[in-house]
């Protein structure tokens, strides 16, 4: 691993791929060999070039920094892409890590940081802004509560939120318009699959896996 760090800085922006140059640049470790205004220049350059991490804005004139992440991540996978931008939205978020990215850091990032984030992807490590942490922890929440409720129907999950409601078995029965053997039938199934004994730890384990929500 050298001393130096080269840096790729991807944006359209010229005043402002400027200002950063010069800010990076600040710290004697790491040079700005290579600028590009677009998609296509960037990715010629990431390919091209001795670039040891690359910090791409995702709003690009000829392809968004998704497409350029995913050039970049297909052709020279082991190069680390920083995506630097103004969205800080779940989806936008979640779209670039899933497609490789090493960090994610908005335009609001002060200079240390920026280069905290720049020596983080280079040895190997990731780094994400901590606005950003939230919407990745809140998208594997979503993801885990998906995977789990795949494995349960929908009335399942319905007599696991009236138990974890409080309702008996005649209450459950009367509102979802079943007898209450069904639902006893339903519970014994449901406790196998949730590898439980009883009523409460079901609802114990149905809310730790987030199937219920709690009352």
């Amino acid at each position: 691993m050298t001393s130096q760090i080269n840096v790729l800085l991807v944006d359209d922006h010229y005043i402002l791929r400027e200002g950063v140059k010069t800010l990076l640049e600040s710290d004697p470790g790491v040079r700005v060999i290579a600028c590009a205004a677009t998609a296509a220049d960037g990715l010629a350059k990431a390919l091209g070039s001795n670039i040891h991490v690359a910090l791409i804005d995702y709003s690009l004139p000829d392809h968004n920094g998704l497409w350029l992440l995913q050039q970049i991540r297909s052709r020279k996978p082991d190069l680390p892409v920083i995506v630097l931008s103004m969205h800080t939205d779940r989806e936008t978020v979640v779209k670039a890590l899933s497609e490789g990215a090493s960090g994610y850091i908005t335009k609001s990032v002060e200079t240390p940081e920026l280069l905290a984030a720049i020596r983080a992807v280079h040895q190997g490590g990731s780094y994400l802004h901590p606005t950003i942490a939230p919407h990745l922890l809140g998208a594997i929440r979503k993801e885990s509560m998906i995977s789990n409720a795949i494995d349960f129907s929908e009335r399942e999950l319905r007599i696991l939120q009236h138990a974890a409601d409080g309702w008996s078995n005649q209450r459950i029965a009367d509102g979802l318009f079943l007898s209450p053997s069904t639902i006893k039938s339903d519970l014994r199934t449901l406790f196998q699959k949730l590898k439980v004994s009883t009523r409460t730890e079901a609802v114990a384990e149905a809310m730790q896996r987030g199937l219920v929500a709690r009352t």
